[in-house]
Order: structure tokens, then C-alpha cells, then sequence
């Protein structure tokens, strides 16, 4: 990531602070990144635990330097997006299907299928969140993987009761380091508990039951950009507007039903008509580059986009250091090649942003012109 934005932005000082380390450290990283003067910060890392429905203490911190005047840039994820038929998403209203079960009340994916097929491999952690507030779970779901028969291999079934409480249950590939394809993922909610809206993701598997809706990490923060990709590599001539996103780009928008300290947007609806919805992604740039690390050529995934993106905010302020978060989005807005749908898009935002068109549009900084 260092060496794209090295590539396109050769002056910029670098710094770096790891994403590692739990999410209290991530998000005192990016403070501690700004006050050693860092104007633009970007990342790709995000932790399964954070919440689609309101900004935890990453985001937190992204709102926070960002209302100070940087710039935050964060790659939208790979998870795919339901337009490409690429999604291991589902999210929607819990609805019961016809008999309870002793673990709970099954949720019914579709025509009272309760098992919803793994079609590609999974190799990351598979996670299920609810619209209740960050720590202060009043309902309890349960999240069940089944092999190809039919029958429970594992199941993540934290009780959602008293203090710290998380609307959050994960399950992580065994042993095997995977969850395979044919394998199957139910969701469960105890018989005391509210209907709320869901969202299950694989982050990068494939469902036979999807949804949009992908972005869901600190990237919906309303004032990062969250960045989608597009294919770049053996490019010999600039992008022209017929490119579409790579398929493995993750979509949006995303429905957040909690402000940041937990007071609910709408107090009487958790459900796929509550809440606000955020466009997400942003902005979408370039991947599939060449670089001289290895294993990294070409660098594909929105983890080389993001720095992309970051490289032209940065060429940008170095022509006009006065530039705000607000007019930079703006340029953005303006220059970019619009892709996809017409406008703004769920799985390219405004579309792929261009450095000369970007720097075209600016004028001279003469601030300190003799």
C-alpha cells in the first residue's frame, strides 16, 4: 500500500501503525497517526466483530480526525456484491419459519428454507449481527454452520445477557482452516427475544440466499471514504467509463439504526424500513496493480484501491494545502468516470476517481505567491 502511494505521490512522508491488536488499539492508532500530523490515513483491515448498524470505536476515532480536518480512506472489503451473483451476504428482517427447534425459532431465508448453502469455500470468520445497540444486546440470536447432510457441525451461541453484551456471534473455520462449499448456515432466535433485522456474512464466501449490502466495517463512516475496485491490470490506456467494479468488490449501501453512543435512530423500528441508510462505497479506484513485492504482482483487491484513492487526495492538498475533506469529496464528486448504474451507485459510488482530472479541476494555491 505504501509503495502505490509512494508510486503516485513520491513526497508524501509515510507513517504506519498496525490495525493489529483488537479494535481499541486500531482506533488509538489512527489518533496517534494524526497527531504526529498525518493529513490522509487509509487502511484494509478490518475485525469481524465490528457492527453494520453503528460506528464503533474505529469509526469513533474516524469521525473524530476527520472532523479535525484529515482525510480517512478505507478499502470497502472484497466480500463481493449481489449484482456480479459474487455475494456471501444475506441481511433482512428475521422471519420465523413455522416450528421452533430447541435451540430457538429458525429464521427463514426464503419459501421456509432455514439452510442457507455455502457456495464457495469460506475461509475467513462467517458473522451474524442484529439491530441492537454495541453492548447493550437485549436479544439473543444464535448462528449455526451444518455439514452437507444436514447435521450441526458447530454452533456460536453466546448468551446476550447483562453487562457487555454484544448483538455479535461468529463462527471461525475449524482446524481445516475452511469451511467448505456445500456446507450449510442457520440462524436461530431464542423464543423471548424481538424480531430484528440481520446481517450474515462470509466475508468473501458465496450464498445461495444473498443479499446486497457487503460494506460493514468502519468504512461506513459517513466521513471516510470507503473505496471500491476496478480492474487495472495490462491497462494501456486510461479508464473510459465502460469498466464495471471486479466482482469480488464489496457493495452497498448500508442501514445503520444507532447513533455512535447507542441511542437508536428510529426508537420503534429495528427493522428493513428503520434506521438510515448511508451510500456506500464512495468512490472507486484502481487495482490489479504491479508492484515489486512479491506475491503482489499484480496487487488486486480494494486494499490496493484505497491507497490509490489516498495517493490522489494527497497530490491534490500538495496543490492546495487549504483544500477541506468537504471540497476534496467534492472534486471527487465532480471528476470522477462515472461506472455502473448512472450517478452514484451501490457498487462503485460516484465512480473511478482520476488524478489529472482531479488536478485539472483545482486552481493554483497562491497563498504564498510573492
Amino acid at each position: 500500500m505504501k509503495q502505490i502511494i509512494h508510486d503516485l505521490a513520491p513526497g508524501a512522508q509515510l507513517f504506519f501503525a498496525t490495525g493489529f491488536g483488537g479494535e481499541a488499539n486500531y482506533a488509538n492508532n489512527i489518533l496517534e497517526l494524526h497527531k504526529l500530523g498525518c493529513r490522509v490515513i487509509v487502511d484494509d483491515f478490518v475485525y469481524s466483530s465490528e457492527s453494520p448498524f453503528q460506528d464503533g470505536i474505529i469509526a469513533s476515532a474516524i469521525n473524530k480526525i476527520t472532523a479535525e480536518g484529515a482525510l480517512y480512506f478505507s478499502a470497502a472489503g472484497n466480500s463481493g456484491n449481489f449484482k456480479y451473483g459474487t455475494s456471501g451476504i444475506w441481511e433482512g428482517d428475521f422471519k420465523a419459519a413455522p416450528y421452533v427447534s430447541e435451540v430457538g425459532y429458525p429464521h427463514d431465508f426464503g419459501n421456509g428454507e432455514i439452510l442457507n448453502r455455502i457456495t464457495k469455500e469460506i475461509s475467513k470468520p462467517v458473522s451474524l449481527h442484529w439491530a441492537d445497540p454495541l453492548e447493550k444486546a437485549t436479544n439473543d440470536y444464535d448462528l449455526c454452520l451444518f455439514d452437507q447432510q444436514g447435521k450441526v457441525d458447530t454452533c456460536s451461541m453466546e448468551v446476550q445477557k447483562g453487562y457487555y453484551s454484544q448483538p455479535y456471534e461468529v463462527i471461525i473455520p475449524s482446524k481445516r482452516g475452511t469451511i467448505p462449499k456445500g456446507y450449510y448456515l442457520a440462524i436461530f432466535k431464542k423464543k423471548a427475544s424481538q424480531n430484528r433485522f440481520l446481517h450474515l456474512n462470509t466475508d468473501g464466501g458465496n450464498l445461495l440466499f444473498s443479499t446486497k449490502g457487503a460494506i460493514k466495517h468502519h468504512a461506513m463512516a459517513m466521513s471516510a471514504f470507503a473505496v471500491a475496485q476496478v480492474n487495472a491490470k495490462d491497462k494501456a490506456s486510461p479508464f473510459n467509463g465502460k469498466e464495471i467494479v471486479l466482482k469480488e468488490s464489496s457493495d452497498g449501501p448500508r442501514r445503520v439504526f444507532f447513533n455512535a453512543d447507542g441511542v437508536a435512530i428510529t426508537s420503534d423500528n429495528f427493522s428493513a424500513t428503520g434506521g438510515v441508510l448511508r451510500a456506500k462505497p464512495d468512490i472507486t479506484a484502481a487495482s490489479c496493480v504491479t508492484t515489486t513485492i512479491p506475491d503482489f504482482s499484480p496487487f488486486c483487491g480494494t486494499s490496493a484501491a484505497a491507497p490509490h484513492a489516498a495517493a490522489i487526495a494527497t497530490l491534490l492538498l500538495s496543490k492546495n494545502a487549504a483544500l477541506t475533506s468537504t471540497e476534496i469529496r467534492d472534486i471527487f464528486q465532480q471528476t470522477a468516470i462515472d461506472i455502473e448504474a448512472l450517478g452514484h451507485d451501490c457498487n462503485s459510488g460516484v465512480g473511478i476517481i482520476m488524478a489529472e482530472r482531479a488536478l485539472a479541476l483545482l486552481p493554483e494555491d497562491n497563498c504564498c505567491a510573492q
